[in-house]
């Protein structure tokens, strides 16, 4: 786990066998670290590196004094897992969808398709998991 501390910034990589997995940037204000990415590997998914980059994250703001933890935008699951008890945010977004193509798109996208396509995306993701496992149950490997 390296984590570089720079100002008001924070940058953790979590690394396996020499390579970068996952990683977490965010800022420190105040006391206060705001969580602005994270991100890790495909293909090291069923370890959670982004859960595990996490851990390791909290573990090193504790030890660096920091009090509090802001997730920022975005009502994810995870974030609600997480902080059951914190402050709620709200974002706000403003579309001409009357005139504008790009508008309408946009406003129907976070408004109506956002939730139901990353649930048909996790679905999917869960589908093809499923299917490598039954391949693997019958001994059937995947070419490269």
């Amino acid at each position: 786990m390296d984590d570089i501390h720079g100002g008001e910034m924070a940058l953790y990589i979590l690394m396996a066998n020499g390579n970068p997995i996952s990683f977490l940037l965010g800022f420190i204000h105040k006391q206060v670290f705001y969580e602005w990415k994270i991100a890790h590997d495909p293909a090291y998914e069923k370890y959670t590196p982004g859960n595990l980059v996490r851990l390791y994250s909290i573990n090193d703001l504790i030890k660096n004094n920091i009090q509090q933890l802001n997730f920022m935008a975005g009502g994810y699951e995870y974030k609600r897992r997480l902080a059951p008890d914190g402050l709620v945010t709200e974002n706000f977004s403003f579309y001409s969808a009357k005139h504008s193509l790009k508008g309408w798109l946009l406003l129907n996208y976070y408004m109506k398709w956002r939730d139901i396509l990353k649930q048909k995306y996790q679905e999917l993701k869960t589908w093809k998991r499923l299917q490598l496992l039954k391949k693997e149950d019958k001994g059937i490997t995947q070419p490269d």
